[in-house]
């Protein structure tokens, strides 16, 4: 190769440019020509394309590699410097540099920003930010319609305006995306941001500037190019024209061959300007031959990789594509072609082609495709490789060659079983500090690149040996579990650290560069990356992003080279890899996937790019219909020459194929094949088990072959037993084992002649497709020219110009909108019953176990309408259970499987006649309880799949029929399912016969249509052809006298058809013309150059053809299956196909007229069948009519054009059995028929027929009646019926306590008394029973702990009578009282004095209490009545029951040295203790213990509160919600108060006005009597109809404020906490956090914390969980949010691991949603990493296993994916071992309380195992509401919500299920449900109800956001029914009658009959202590807080607060509706 420095170069560069072309018409592409080369340039030299050294001749090397030359000639003699060399190279012959010319290196690129464009743009919204809005629908595949929030005008948006934000940068969806999947990416009803602008489109008002998913804008957007497609869109949109690409091309730029994606595609990189990257296609070349150019695919001779191989110069126009900043692919190649030497110019035929515009669009939508096709198999959406997908294709590299500074090393690898394979050890200069990281690389020797840019295996003395400890240079990608260099250099620290002397590589070389003696590299012929994104993050810092390489198959090579060095590493250094490696290497299933299932997909995607079959001239072509087999062929054949005929490509890596040759037989020679793979071929070069690489069918070495014959009548008869290149002379070894290679004959001659059988017939009947489609294009080119050349010149003829007689021709003919026959439906009848042979995936459920050996299951199979039902049988050889058959394990059938279990299975079918239909045997089986999860899993790989029982062993079915024969002489169970089936097909039959009587009705109607349609078409054309006859005989007779010879001609093509006559031209192959086309086409260009070549070739200048010639030749033009010959002088007439022979003219035209002929040769559209289908596409707008065709995404405002799409092939391969109307595809034709004649499509096409208006009108008054429907009716409201309650008979005698039977009364009385008795009865009742004689709380009696009880529930009764007065002071009886009762406690040491005086200790729950001398008695009397002492005494109280006397004994002394130790210990404790990070103390309101009272008269003073009650208040300045008096105060001396701070925007947007506000972010809807909400909730709240119509339907609302407003609630004033339940206020009071809180009120000093570390003794009361084994960390699992503690700072989630419940952790910092705004909430699902919490947590690891390290929830789980896993030490130095540890304490406490709860009773979420999922579970109707169905499940104690609301389950419409909103309480229905939140009163979200036809059933991960936050919503606001009103107490109504008047206002009798509320007889209040409630009693929501009610801070004066003498002994009733809820009793 020349140097552009020689002298040859210089001189050619001094002389003078050549002269210019001569000056063309101006064209699209002309305006390259301005720009000529530089003066001065260096011309390109053109690339050699040999690389073979010419023999005669030798080649001078350049002088610029005069280095290499003298290394070279010194290499082998240098045996200091390298002594391994003299085995490479031992022939003394020097190898040649390489063709290719030396270039920069191609990570020179740099990105180049945009320049911000603002002029003439206005947006609406804020640029940074937009606007919410959803997609409405789509018009078109590339543009919809959005609706902004809030707004009611439409917005035109197109996909050119959608971004994406992936890795850091913002990309065009159209850059990564083919535009067909905007829909599905984005469905309609999808919520997107959006900016738009106000434009003049048309019906749009709007248009989109920039669409996105959500957050902020897209960055810098707004350029000068996006300004023009922005207004190019509108005017489309405007003139209502498709909106089409425009082709803008650049000038003529120069480029290199970077890489090849397929054999047809490839990437350029460009040299200059912007050095940026530019695809192209085999389409896009063009090539000179003889002195023309032409595309490369119309010479196609070579493969396109040997024309211009990678490195080689090219010349290229290209035009731009969507490309991100950092994005190198910025270009598509419009043309290519490899240019002369100093010439730029492109070739002058394509100019000429595309001068004209319509080429020019074409060309545009030709690059368009090929754009859209390359992104659906590139998947440029696919660009990490962690985690790995399978489909993924593009191979970031992390190494792109090496930085300054690094190094790379040759280390062989210890391999007996790959000596390719070899590792580098790879140094590298660490960015962040001066250090260097160390680590591994592995190589195969097929990627080394030696010195000259050439492969290096084909030098046979270069192996990975040879190389050892050689510098080279990579480009490496990551086969690691990281894929950034961040996380690479963190892998390479944890190597060194844990296995310092291991050699694992981190990383695969894609290439390796040998370096020359001067330390460079040579590219060369190696393909090379180009730059796409910005992550992951490389090791070349300094480059501007990551390099990829796209070719399609690099990526499955470089996987199986991994697999195979995991399989040959020793079994030590293998069980490390999978901590090491990325999992996709090393999992077990994977390896299929990548060594046989993606290599097929590889194959079939090169199929979808390339498809011009290029590949050809390197695997061949084997025409197998046209080979005979030999006549008496040699036996054998010896150094026989032959070439290479087919590579057969059953594999990426082929390893057999075809040799062809000529073998003489019987003194002829005639041409043969042989059979011959990789192991026959002997050659001196490495094959890498690849034979391309060995031969190819363009090779140009001679080959030479030894082979035997093995079948003469074969198309393939011999077999080669030895293949090699004759240059390297004969095989020095025998070849193959003859018998081994006639087996590999056997099966490959018969696999690759029934390939290419059907592939020869396929490729004969293209190749006649496009020949027809070449002769259609020539005559409608003819045709357009003919009619639409008005510019051209008259040429001299009289009256030129078609508008001045006759018609347009044609195509301007009325069309005869012709429908289809009408077609007798077809009749879905039952048919014959036949079982079929094999099933496959058929679940089914487990009916019976029958043995060890055996079981049975039992399934479902329908016919038609007929369904039956049928058993299987299968044995422990079948089942599969983790991977292994169940009998290798030794288990039997009765320990993997249970009745009832769901299966999956494979069977086949054995004939046996029995009554239980027991005939199928099954193959293979896998279990599972969940019929959901089995239906998602698959079965093993290995599970045997049979055709038929044929293919078992005779033994098996003998089995199964002596087996079967003993089941079935019992007779069958009785199927469940017989009535609903035979329901199912009784309507089935009357919905057919509906149908059947429709049709008819529809036929007859259509045939009168049509006839009536028909014959005024006919009118019409009979009408047109009359006025043309006329103007073409006043032609005529002008013609006569004006231009005869015109005439003459034109009598030459004429044809009588008729009454009218028409002109065809025989040598233009134009039938059917009009006189004014005729006369016009006669004097086109084309015309006369084929005139004149005809009449050159006859030897006359001037010969008309007869009419008798002119029609024969027309007609053999149109029939081109008509052959003609020659008999006896007589011309006869042949039909090949229909066996028609020696028929005279009229005889074939009546044959290709008849039916047999025509079903033979379908060639003409039916034309009805056009129109039908053009009806069906039509849609009717405002002001135009479309026409859409969704499954080709073509639109078009033409019929004509929509005609002519309908007949491309494309559109009919697409649409097979498709209905445009329905959009529905049908199975079958049958089915489609029938669906044709259906009342749906009937209706479909009537409305479209309809106007524009009607339809809007439609969809209005539908919309309206949708609304009516779903409000529910006025009298179902009133509608509740009272349960019946059924009483059995109470047998005196027997104690349904204790399981005791008394002889008399007497006995079952002294039974009553006992402890005992008392004991259980208060633990399963929660009742304290009294005893006789002990109603003193002080008398001698023992103190037990029931006696204990007794007294908490005397002093909680006189706690409630003190409150009742509502009085400041208190009774001086009661005082005296609760002053004994604390004496007591003193006396019977529950309550001891401690060293300080003001100290209490409490021995019941072991805790200090502390306060002041005056306040002491009241904080003792009140923690004594707390719900914490009561809970701590009820364990008590249950652990005596459960154990003897002694081992409570026993138990009570080891607390007391617990406790001793404890105090023991208590200042090494609190030393510790005092080193933790305590929280700054708070502040809290000075009015934090205000009563309502004294709040009243201090808010009179203040300004701007509001009491729409006498109780309740409002701010209107801050737009509070309803607050008590002392809760008001507490706002008023808030902050934000005080300074007048503005209100958050939502409450403004929020009506408050009938809401309490409790705190800063709770709810509570006083109309509805909700629970509280948070302000997300509160919002569906206020929209749903049920709280709507409760608003509506209020009478009385002050009092319904009133009797709502929650007395206590829930909170905690030391914390300044506010809680939305008691369990969560319950819970914690017990945390750390209000430990220390409250030390800090008091000034104490902070001590260890220690309550909750007695979990695990607690727990000891439940059974132990059942765990498995559980790894150590956890990928990509997938489960449900459970639970969220009250810190509201950690979240728990519930998942299954082996059908065993485990939970994890996480606090909100681990949430990775790109979607900021999601925050976790109960029942979303969740897709996690997570890491095993260790050492184990005492009492916490039991239940809490994981921590999770990453968390994608909600609707993210979908669509984004994780990042890396982290062990459970990395992730404590990530977030800090104080966060993690404050999440565990948090847990006790959250077990601890939830402990109490399901000791209680209740479900609690860590020790209650609920199913995840219930499918087809039966239930009642307990509830409905204008929102909700409650429902209660049959099969357990629980509930299940049904949302009516208009709320969207899942994003499918398909999925969700239909509502039946005529279900009233007590109906019976089926349920579909997810679990959502234990804790609740519905368990449930129903995703399906029904009561006959079963809907289908949702996953969790399906389920919308939206969805779970409705169900909270409407669970939170259920109301009340009867049952939980147990404990409402109805006063007189006498007492009330004075005080208020309720006539007028409330009808009491009504509201108490519709509550379901009784009142008692006695009209008087009922007496609490006689009732008393135990498990209302616990109930924390009835508690007084100890702080919040008797603050000892804040009021020192106790004898004030006690003094009641002022006080009238006689209470006063409270004013109000006289209903009164017991405090304790609330829920």
């Amino acid at each position: 190769m020349r140097s552009r420095d020689s002298p040859m170069v210089r001189q050619l560069s001094a002389q003078p440019s050549r002269s210019p072309s001569p000056r063309r018409k101006k064209v699209a592409f002309q305006r390259d020509r301005s720009r000529s080369p530089r003066q001065g340039s260096t011309p390109s030299p053109s690339p050699r394309r040999g690389r073979t050294p010419s023999p005669k001749r030798r080649r001078t090397p350049s002088p610029r590699r005069s280095k290499d030359r003298d290394r070279k000639r010194s290499r082998s003699g240098d045996r200091s410097e390298r002594k391994d060399r003299v085995e490479r190279d031992p022939s003394p012959k020097k190898r040649r540099p390489s063709a290719i010319e030396r270039l920069e290196l191609h990570t020179g690129w740099q990105p180049t920003d945009a320049k911000p464009y603002q002029a003439g743009l206005e947006e609406v919204f804020e640029p940074s930010y937009g606007a919410k809005a959803l997609v409405v629908r789509y018009d078109t595949e590339e543009s919809g319609v959005l609706r902004c929030e809030g707004g009611s005008d439409d917005v035109h948006f197109h996909v050119n305006q959608l971004w994406l934000s992936e890795g850091g940068s913002w990309l065009q969806f159209r850059e990564v995306f083919p535009s067909a999947e905007l829909a599905a990416k984005f469905p309609p009803k999808a919520r997107l941001k959006c900016n738009i602008r106000k434009v003049n489109a048309g019906d749009f008002s709007f248009q989109a500037t920039a669409v996105w998913p959500d957050g902020k804008a897209p960055i810098e957007y707004r350029t000068k190019d996006w300004f023009d497609d922005l207004q190019r869109i509108a005017s489309c949109v405007r003139n209502k024209i498709e909106i089409s690409g425009q082709l803008s091309s650049s000038s003529t730029r120069e480029g290199v061959v970077q890489e090849f994606i397929s054999f047809e595609t490839g990437i350029i990189r460009l040299l200059d300007q912007d050095k940026a990257a530019a695809v192209f296609s085999l389409e896009n070349v063009w090539v000179s031959t003889d002195g023309q150019s032409k595309p490369f695919g119309e010479v196609d001779n070579q493969l396109l990789q040997d024309h211009i191989p990678v490195g080689s110069k090219l010349l290229l126009v290209v035009k731009p594509i969507p490309a991100n900043r950092y994005s190198q692919l910025k270009y598509q190649a419009i043309i290519a072609w490899v240019g002369a030497r100093g010439e730029r110019n492109m070739p002058r035929e394509f100019e000429e082609k595309f001068n004209s515009r319509q080429r020019r669009v074409e060309m545009g939508q030709k690059l368009w495709k090929q754009h859209e096709t390359l992104k659906s198999v590139l998947r440029f959406n696919r660009y990490l490789t962690v985690p790995m997908k399978p489909d993924a294709v593009l191979v970031p590299v992390v190494v792109n060659l090496l930085p300054a500074g690094g190094s790379a090393t040759v280390k062989d690898i210890d391999s007996p079983d790959n000596r390719n394979i070899g590792l580098l050890t790879v140094t590298l200069p660490n960015p962040r500090d001066e250090q260097k990281t160390t680590f591994h690389v592995l190589f195969h020797m097929e990627d080394v690149i030696d010195e000259y840019g050439e492969p290096a295996f084909k030098d046979k003395s270069i192996t990975v040996k040879s190389l050892k400890d050689s510098q080279v240079d990579l480009i490496a990608r990551s086969v690691s579990s990281a894929d950034s260099f961040t996380d690479l250099i963190r892998l390479t620290q944890k190597l060194d650290s844990d296995y310092p002397d291991a050699k694992i590589p981190i990383l695969q070389a894609v290439k390796v560069f040998m370096k020359s003696s001067d330390g460079q590299i040579f590219t060369g012929s190696a393909p090379l990356p180009t730059f796409l994104r910005k992550e992951p993050k490389s090791f070349n810092v300094k480059q501007p992003a990551t390099g990829y390489y796209l070719n399609l198959s690099l990526k499955n090579n470089l996987d199986t080279k991994v697999v195979e060095f995991v399989e040959s590493c020793p079994n030590l250094v293998r069980s490390v890899l999978p901590s090491i490696l990325n999992p996709w290497y090393t999992l077990s299933s994977n390896k299929s996937l990548i060594k046989k299932e993606i290599p097929q997909r590889v194959l079939k995607n090169g199929t979808i790019v390339d498809t011009f079959g290029n590949f050809k001239h390197m695997y061949g072509e084997f025409f197998a219909a046209s080979v005979s087999a030999p006549t008496n062929p040699p036996t054998n054949l010896t150094n026989h020459t032959a070439k290479v005929a087919l590579i057969y490509t059953d594999r990426p890596k082929p390893r057999t194929g075809l040799l062809e040759f000529i073998v003489e037989c019987d003194g002829r020679k005639s041409k043969s094949y042989a059979l011959f793979n990789l192991k026959t071929v002997q050659c001196q070069q490495k094959s890498f088990g690849d034979l391309s690489k060995l031969l190819s069918v363009n090779m140009k070495d001679e080959i030479a072959m030894n082979a035997s014959l093995v079948s003469s009548s074969s198309k393939i008869p011999y077999v080669a037993t030895a293949v090699w290149k004759t240059k390297e002379g004969p095989p020095r070894k025998p070849g193959a084992d003859i018998n081994m290679l006639t087996d590999e004959w056997k099966k490959g001659t018969e696999a690759i002649i029934k390939l290419w059988m059907s592939r020869t017939i396929e490729m004969a009947k293209k190749a006649d497709a496009v020949e027809n489609e070449e002769a259609m294009k020539r005559a409608e080119d003819i045709l357009s020219k003919a009619g639409g050349s008005r510019d051209r010149e008259d040429r001299g003829r009289p009256g030129f110009g078609r508008d001045r007689h006759g018609s347009g021709g044609r195509n301007d003919r009325p069309e005869r909108p012709m429908s289809p026959p009408p077609q007798e439906p077809v009749e879905e009848k039952p048919t014959v019953w036949k079982w079929d042979l094999a099933l496959k995936d058929k679940v089914g459920t487990v009916q019976k176990v029958i043995n060890q050996n055996y079981a049975l299951a039992v399934s479902y199979q329908k016919q038609g309408w007929q369904e039956k039902r049928f058993f299987v049988l299968f044995d422990t050889c079948d089942v599969w259970i983790n991977g292994e058959v169940v009998q290798k394990s030794g288990k039997g059938m009765k320990d993997v499987i249970s009745e009832n279990d769901s299966v999956k299975f494979h069977a086949v079918y054995v004939e046996s006649d029995n009554a239980w239909n027991l005939t199928y045997l099954a193959t293979a089986v896998i279990v599972n309880k969940n019929q959901a999860a089995l239906r998602e899993e698959q079965m093993p790989l290995k599970a045997i799949v049979k055709d038929s029982c044929e293919e078992l062993h005779p033994a098996k079915i003998q089995n199964f029929k002596a087996v079967a024969s003993k089941i079935t002489k019992k007779p069958p169970p009785e199927d469940p399912n017989v009535q609903a089936r035979k329901e199912e097909m009784k309507r089935s039959r009357e919905e057919n016969e509906k149908r059947r009587a429709m049709e008819r009705q529809k036929k007859e109607e259509d045939r009168r249509r049509i006839a009536i349609e028909q014959e005024r078409q006919d009118r019409i054309a009979q009408k047109a052809s009359e006025e043309a006859e006329k103007k073409a005989a006043s032609r005529r007779r002008e013609l006569m006298s004006g231009n005869p010879e015109l005439l003459r001609e034109l009598q030459g093509m004429e044809i009588q058809r008729g009454t009218s006559k028409m002109y065809s031209c025989k040598l233009c192959g134009i039938q059917a013309m009009s006189l004014a086309d005729a006369e016009s086409h006669i004097f086109e260009d084309e015309h006369k150059v084929l005139k004149a070549e005809k009449a050159k070739e006859e030897g006359a200048t001037t010969k008309f053809l007869s009419r008798e010639e002119a029609e024969e030749a027309l007609f053999l033009n149109e029939f081109k299956e008509i052959k003609t010959s020659v008999v006896n002088g007589k011309k006869i007439y042949t039909c090949e196909k229909c066996r028609a022979l020696k028929m005279p003219m009229e005889h074939a035209k009546k044959h290709v007229l008849s039916i047999i002929h025509k079903n033979n040769h379908k060639q003409a559209e039916n034309v009805a069948q056009l129109d039908q289908e053009c009806k069906e596409m039509k849609k009717k707008g405002r002001v135009s009519t479309s026409y859409f065709c969704t499954p080709c995404g073509f639109t078009s405002d033409s019929v004509i054009a929509t005609k002519n799409h309908i007949c491309e092939a494309d559109h009919k391969k697409r649409t097979v059995n498709y209905c445009h109307a329905c959009k529905l595809f049908s199975a079958n034709r049958a089915k489609y028929q029938e669906h044709r004649f259906s009342i749906a499509h009937k209706r479909k096409m009537e409305e479209l027929e309809k106007p524009y208006e009607e339809k809007q009108e439609k969809a209005k008054a539908k919309e309206v009646k949708s609304r009516e429907n779903r409000e529910p009716k006025s009298g179902d409201k009133n509608k509740e019926t009272e349960p019946e309650e059924s009483k059995e008979p109470v047998d005196p005698l027997k104690c349904k306590f204790c399981a005791f039977d008394a002889e008399s009364e007497a006995e079952m009385k002294e039974h009553k008394q006992s402890e005992g008795h008392r004991r259980k009865q208060y633990l399963m009742t929660g009742v304290m029973p009294s005893s006789d004689g002990q109603e003193e709380i002080f008398g001698e009696k023992p103190f037990t702990s029931l006696e204990h009880m007794s007294m908490i529930h005397r002093a909680r009764d006189l706690h409630d009578k003190a409150n009742k007065s509502k009085s400041i002071r208190i009774d001086e009886d009661i005082k005296k009282e609760k002053s004994t009762i604390v004496e007591v406690l003193f006396k019977n040491a529950v309550f001891q004095k401690m060293t300080v005086e003001t100290t209490i200790k409490c021995t019941t729950c072991s805790v200090k209490l502390q306060g002041h001398a005056k306040k002491l008695t009241a904080q003792l009397f009140i923690h004594f009545v707390s719900d914490k002492h009561i809970q701590r005494l009820r364990v008590q109280v249950k652990g005596e029951d459960a154990g003897e006397k002694a081992v409570a004994e026993q138990e009570d002394i080891a607390t007391v040295d617990t406790a001793s130790s404890q105090a023991e210990n208590q200042d090494e404790i609190a030393a510790s203790e005092e080193t933790m990070v305590l929280p700054p103390p708070i502040t809290v309101s000075v009015h934090q213990f205000l009563t309502d009272e004294e709040a009243v008269e201090m808010l009179k003073e203040i300004e701007n509160i509001l009491a729409p009650t006498p109780s309740l208040h409002e701010c209107s300045s801050c737009k509070t919600g309803l607050m008590t008096a002392k809760f008001m105060m507490r706002h008023v001396d808030s902050s934000a108060h005080k300074n007048k701070t503005l209100p958050a925007p939502w409450r403004s947007q929020v009506d408050l006005s009938s809401v309490y506000e409790h705190g800063p972010g709770l709810f509570k809807c006083l109309h509805c009597n909700s629970e509280f909400l948070d302000i997300r909730k509160l919002e569906l709240h206020l929209s749903t109809l049920e709280h709507k119509d409760r608003v509506e339907n209020c009478f009385g609302q002050l009092a319904i404020f009133e009797q709502n407003t929650p007395l206590d609630p829930p909170r905690c004033d030391t914390c300044d906490r506010y809680f939305a339940t008691e369990v969560d206020m319950r819970c914690h009071m017990i945390t750390k956090l209000h430990s220390i809180r409250t030390d800090q009120m008091h000034g104490l000093s902070i001590t260890a914390f220690t309550e909750n570390d007695d979990l695990e003794m607690k727990l000891q009361s439940l059974p132990a969980p059942a765990l498995p084994v559980l790894p150590a960390r956890l990928e990509n699992q997938r489960g449900r949010i459970a639970a969220i503690f009250e810190s509201g700072q950690f979240v728990v989630i519930e998942f299954s691991r082996n059908d065993c419940v485990v939970h994890a952790l996480f606090d909100k910092s681990r949430v990775v949603n790109s979607d900021k705004s999601t925050f976790p909430v109960v029942g979303y699902p969740v897709i996690f990493h997570a890491c095993k919490i260790e050492p184990d947590v005492e009492g916490v690891s039991q239940y809490l296993q994981y921590w999770a390290s990453q968390v994608i929830l909600g609707d993210g789980v979908r669509v984004e994916r994780l990042g890396m896993e982290m062990t459970y030490n990395q992730l404590r130095r990530e977030v800090g071992g104080l966060a993690v540890d404050i999440g565990l304490e948090d847990c006790k406490a959250e077990m601890k309380t939830q402990l109490d709860i399901k000791l209680n009773g209740n479900m609690a979420v860590f020790f209650d195992e609920v199913h995840e999922q219930l499918e087809y579970e039966t239930g009642f109707v307990e509830l409905k509401t204008a929102s909700s169905l409650l429902i209660k499940l049959q099969a357990a104690d629980q509930f299940a919500l049904l949302i009516l609301e208009d709320t969207p389950l899942t994003e499918l419409a398909r999925e969700r299920g239909e509502v039946d909103q005529s279900l009233q309480p007590g109906d019976q229905v089926y349920v579909n449900a997810v679990l959502m939140d234990v804790t609740k009163r519905a368990q449930y979200l129903c995703t399906a109800v029904w009561k006959t036809e079963s809907q289908p059933a949702v996953r969790r991960d399906r389920l919308l956001q939206s969805a779970v936050d409705m169900y909270h919503a409407l669970v939170l606001a259920l109301p009340v029914q009867q049952q939980d009103l147990s404990d409402v107490l109805i006063p007189s109504f006498a007492n009330i009658q004075g005080l208020m008047d309720m006539s007028g206002v409330i009808d009491m009798n009504k509201m108490l009959s519709m509550s379901g509320i009784v009142v008692p007889p006695n009209q008087g209040y009922d007496d609490l202590a006689a009732d008393d409630d135990l498990a209302a009693d616990d109930d924390l929501a009835a508690d007084d807080d100890l702080a919040a009610d008797y603050n000892i801070a804040a009021d020192d004066n106790i004898a004030e607060d006690d003094d009641i003498a002022a006080e009238s002994p006689e209470e006063r009733p409270k004013l109000g509706l006289g209903l009164k809820i017991a405090s304790f009793a609330n829920k």
